[in-house]
């Protein structure tokens, strides 16, 4: 989250528990959209819980890869049934059972998929809590076989059977995302990583600082954004402090294409959840933040609040293209699982890169 005119409502969550003042005007308890159906658990053991909260009494525990009903979905967590047992899990782990959403590749459509970066995990099944089998390099060609949400089957040699993130592979099938190919050589872009030094950002629930997790996710997206041919300049490169003035100044004497505000959000309520882009000018700014909030919801897999009005310093005074992400609320535990995984920052960068390719298309 922000520093500036309202931002001084900048939430820090301090030892004696400061509350922490949120970004949005509305309420994030309520239930997210219905999911309803049958699942797979994609972690080693995950507990059950009497009530959907972190707290609640734990009155069981379901194996990895476990298959369960899914009743009601509320702030995160979901009611389900297993072995005759009702109760509530965190919905981070589970996944879409074969059969529901899975798109089955048939023969006439059946192509190959491209590894596009070292070292990518190869898994027994459609998750990253399902065990890593092996890994695969760049430019590996598999013959894809299935994918469902975001994940891709496919066939490796001797004819064993592995799952890979598609955020991975360069092969489609349907809509294609927009192509990472030096679509933005030419562009420039500002990366301003919140926070720093004896600002410390919002607090986890478990105790870590935002300026952290907002150093490393803009340097993914520097990284990402600098393989599509852009120039990036970062606000930020250490672990120091920097005002709202100093942003919008350090902005003012570079001739860029747009400033990029990477933060986290917090709220007294754990169940608040999800991914958020802000603009304060509309028009231009508002159209970039709705595309980056696109592309987000359709890698990460969270909750997203969309793209939204935001009286930010770093937005208001700063003449640039300028927009704010908010990437997930460090207070939520579901949340904190996907942003402190090993991929959550590579794909976050890979759809920031995307968002501004389809912008400038």
């Amino acid at each position: 989250m922000l520093c500036g005119k309202r931002d001084i409502m900048k939430k820090h969550l301090v030892a004696g528990g400061l509350i922490l003042l949120a970004v949005f005007g509305q309420d994030h308890s309520e239930a997210h959209a219905e999911k309803q159906g049958s699942f797979k658990v994609g972690a080693t053991s995950l507990n059950i819980r009497h009530n959907p909260d972190i707290q609640s009494e734990v009155i069981g525990s379901l194996p990895n890869r476990a298959i369960v009903h899914v009743y009601e979905e509320k702030n995160g967590w979901v009611k389900v049934s297993y072995n005759g047992k009702t109760g509530w899990i965190a919905s981070q782990f589970l996944y879409q059972s074969v059969g529901q959403n899975t798109t089955q590749v048939s023969e006439s459509t059946r192509q190959t998929v491209t590894v596009k970066e070292s070292g990518v995990r190869l898994r027994t099944g459609p998750g990253t809590g399902y065990p890593v089998v092996g890994t695969a390099e760049t430019g590996k060609t598999y013959k894809e076989l299935n994918r469902t949400n975001g994940w891709v089957q496919v066939q490796l040699t001797g004819g064993r059977r592995a799952w890979i993130s598609d955020t991975y592979t360069t092969s489609f099938i349907g809509e294609k995302p927009a192509s990472t190919a030096k679509e933005l050589s030419g562009r420039t872009f500002i990366i301003d990583a919140g926070h720093g030094g004896t600002d410390p950002g919002a607090l986890s629930f478990n105790g870590l600082h935002e300026k952290d997790f907002t150093l490393s996710a803009s340097e993914a997206i520097a990284s990402s954004i600098k393989q599509a041919g852009a120039k990036v300049i970062m606000t930020r490169n250490s672990d120091v402090f920097l005002s709202p003035a100093e942003r919008v100044s350090f902005s003012n004497r570079l001739t860029a294409d747009a400033f990029i505000s990477i933060h986290y959000n917090a709220f007294t309520n754990p169940g608040a959840r999800g991914i958020s882009t802000y603009y304060y000018t509309d028009g231009s700014d508002r159209n970039l933040a709705a595309d980056l909030e696109r592309s987000l919801s359709s890698k990460l897999g969270l909750p997203m609040d969309g793209a939204k009005f935001g009286d930010y310093y770093v937005l208001r005074e700063n003449p640039k293209l300028a927009v704010l992400i908010e990437l997930g609320f460090l207070t939520n535990p579901n949340d904190m699982a996907a942003i402190q995984s090993t991929s959550y920052n590579q794909i976050a960068a890979d759809a920031v890169t995307e968002g501004l390719i389809r912008y400038y298309q």
